[in-house]
């Protein structure tokens, strides 16, 4: 059994039902790490198939910005009163550490991690990642390959498109539909 994923040698030795996984999605302002900040987030870590803990919430930027809740819904005042990015950190931490995180275009997701994480004043590690994203697009013959699409072709529930919860709901479905 896999305790802690010091190496990427015990990672990829390890039965995959052995190995924490973490599945993250990110809600931001924008595309741009620099110039916007996360609003959403959930992290589901996952053993075996069965969550075995969770993050979600709304973030409150830490300097004024836009929110445009033309993609994901969200407005400014439904992040007034949640906590900050630094506020989350040590959570947000606790769940990543020692996991595989699993994400849609997790690239970009690590980037925006990266950034808070850097605004927070806080070091962040990148971890050991799975891009579901990477994988379609190597394993299926498709015409679009975001998640929406992916989740239409695998007759995945997709209720609320990019709510955080809601994309690692279907993330950890696709995952196991690609593995």
């Amino acid at each position: 059994m896999v305790n802690s994923l010091s190496n990427k040698e015990q990672l990829f030795a390890a039965p995959i039902d052995e190995v924490p996984l973490a599945f993250i999605d990110l809600e931001m302002t924008g595309l741009d790490p620099a110039a916007d900040h996360v609003i959403e987030i959930c992290i589901e870590r996952v053993r075996a198939g069965v969550v075995v803990a969770a993050l979600t919430s709304l973030v409150r930027p830490s300097a004024r910005c836009v929110v445009d809740g033309g993609v994901h819904g969200l407005r400014e005042q439904d992040l007034a009163t949640a906590p900050t990015f630094a506020q989350l950190t040590m959570r947000i931490s606790s769940l990543l550490r020692g996991a595989v995180v699993v994400a849609h275009a997790v690239k970009h997701d690590i980037a925006f991690l990266q950034t808070e994480y850097q605004r927070a004043g806080q070091p962040f590690s990148p971890p050991v990642y799975v891009d579901t994203l990477a994988i379609a697009r190597r394993t299926l013959e498709r015409p679009a390959y975001g998640l929406a699409a992916l989740a239409q072709h695998f007759d995945i529930e997709n209720p609320k498109p990019h709510r955080a919860a809601n994309d690692v709901s279907v993330t950890r479905a696709l995952f196991a539909q690609l593995r």
